[in-house]
């Protein structure tokens, strides 16, 4: 959660690298590139109403629920996160609804995995809840603080021509690749 957290702060720093300097929109223009965001987050809201009630709501009224029946959600999700952080480094240059479209996917992966990885949280530690949240916090918090004080730098240092953010995007990208292993992990003996 703290690399989503993180990634959030970082799109804010590359946005004027990307929607200014490339596309040459005006401030008012790029703050209405965040409606991708806003779309990402609504249909975010859609798809986890949609899994609560067809598969979470099933199994609490059959007494069957466990918290690992969260986890389908974040291991689909999962690659959709690092997906939009590769469109988004790779796609300036080309037409800016393709940009949009980065942070639509973007927003709806980060949407629903602070959603559910909340809620697993809260489920599996129940007696030390406040503890949880409390450490989570903090590590979202370090990691929202760091992120826009090396953001722009490691954009300029990364940066090919008519390309900003791709290498900055994709190293991030990479290593939520990685991370995106980690339901896998949780989830091995629980199907649905």
């Amino acid at each position: 959660m703290a690399l989503l957290y993180g990634s959030l702060y970082l799109f804010v720093e590359s946005f004027p690298l990307v929607f200014v300097d490339i596309y040459h929109f005006s401030l008012v223009e790029m703050g209405v590139a965040y409606m991708g965001f806003t779309a990402g987050c609504i249909f975010g809201y859609l798809a986890l109403y949609i899994f609560q009630t067809k598969f979470i709501d099933p199994k609490f009224d059959s007494d069957a629920f466990e918290p690992e029946f969260l986890l389908p959600l974040n291991m689909v999700l999962g690659w959709i996160f690092p997906l939009s952080l590769f469109l988004f480094g790779w796609a300036a240059s080309v037409p800016w609804m393709l940009v949009e479209l980065s942070l639509f996917l973007f927003m709806f992966a980060v949407f629903i995995l602070f959603q559910i990885s909340f809620s697993y949280l809260a489920m599996c530690y129940l007696c030390h809840v406040a503890s949880v949240f409390a450490g989570s916090a903090l590590t979202r918090s370090l990691f929202a603080c760091a992120f826009p004080l090396f953001g722009t730098a490691m954009y300029n240092d990364l940066a090919i021509e008519h390309y900003p953010v791709a290498w900055g995007s994709s190293l991030v990208g990479f290593v939520a690749l990685g991370l995106s292993v980690i339901p896998l992990c949780f989830s091995s003996t629980v199907s649905l």
